[in-house]
């Protein structure tokens, strides 16, 4: 599967939204770039309360692919969606290197006896992180009827049909599958995907469920990357509270 990435005069009209986030090198293992309004104290309670067992680096590149199936959609409509992706996913690349990309070229038609599969088997092995998403109208929907092919189709049906996006992952492979339907906080969800991937249970201030095109509110991102950068340092006791407690204040103070 090919993907483009998106074209730069969509770059370009970020300029704007974008000139209030901070330019930031940096260095995980210290911390030392990362400054954030919010104390200490207030930045470990997030990360303790919010750590979970990181299945991708921060500290290594991660590709993001997202296909969106553009049927039906103006070419207006695309575009739009792509910039709020780039959005939000912009302002967290000043702080970890995550790779963007866009497949906005395919119209799909959906057939119960032959469900369309965005994610193939996934059966090779691979070094690279990786996120790879599908956005469509009703596509949870659709893939509770099996017209979208994932790979733990008995999950999925599990899962209340107010959810808002899915995801899921194969042991041992550093691939994270996400459906989404592109109507319902497409960018919230996916940015809560990304943070559970690094560590984090959901945004600082908040739930992404809170998202609306044009702002972002609950969502921190230093705060959130600081916290995802020391959550990485504590890994191996991040299951163990006050063990990790202790850890991430050595690491944030050490980073001070």
């Amino acid at each position: 599967m090919s993907f483009r990435k998106a074209p730069w005069r969509l770059i370009a009209g970020l300029a704007t939204a974008l000139i209030a986030t901070p330019t930031l090198a940096i260095d995980s293992t210290k911390l030392q770039s990362i400054r954030s309004s919010l104390s200490l104290e207030e930045i470990v309670a997030f990360a303790v309360s919010k750590s979970t067992a990181p299945i991708l680096d921060i500290d290594n590149p991660i590709d993001v692919n997202i296909v969106i199936n553009v049927k039906g959609m103006e070419r207006s409509d695309i575009q739009a969606l792509q910039l709020e992706f780039f959005r939000v996913f912009f302002g967290l690349m000043t702080y970890a290197d995550v790779r963007l990309n866009f497949n906005a070229s395919q119209s799909i038609d959906y057939s119960i006896g032959a469900p369309y599969a965005p994610f193939g088997d996934q059966n090779q092995p691979s070094n690279a992180q990786t996120v790879e998403v599908f956005v469509d109208r009703d596509a949870l929907k659709l893939a509770k009827l099996g017209q979208i092919a994932v790979h733990d189709i008995d999950t999925l049906r599990s899962k209340p049909d107010t959810l808002e996006c899915y995801h899921e992952r194969r042991k041992g492979y550093p691939v994270i599958n996400v459906v989404i339907d592109r109507d319902i906080n497409p960018v919230g969800c996916l940015y809560t995907v990304l943070l559970q991937s690094i560590g984090i249970k959901g945004p600082f201030g908040g739930v992404a469920a809170t998202y609306r095109a044009g702002d972002v509110p609950g969502f921190r991102r230093n705060a959130e990357m600081v916290a995802a950068y020391a959550i990485r340092e504590c890994r191996s006791v991040v299951d163990k509270k006050d063990q990790l407690e202790k850890c991430l204040r050595g690491v944030l103070q050490e980073g001070n």
